[in-house]
């Protein structure tokens, strides 16, 4: 899957929450990008209902994101 693909998944809310983070966080911000997309893509692999796919993915990559804010 693409990242178009991804951004077309994306809610309004988590674009806003990755923008949020992504000028929160010092790391460049394609490879939070990029390690966001990632996540939701493996997030969406591991469910196998497809109805759930988007928000497993979803709630993957915002965990990731929150974890590189704990982190921080």
């Amino acid at each position: 899957m693409k990242s178009e693909a991804i951004q077309k998944l994306m809610l309004k809310e988590d674009s806003r929450f990755l923008s949020d983070m992504t000028r929160k966080l010092n790391y460049r911000p394609t490879a939070i990008r990029e390690g966001y997309e990632r996540e939701f893509r493996a997030g969406m692999a591991s469910e196998p209902v497809d109805y759930k796919k988007d928000n497993v993915g979803r709630r993957q990559a915002n965990l990731w994101l929150l974890k590189l804010e704990a982190q921080k």
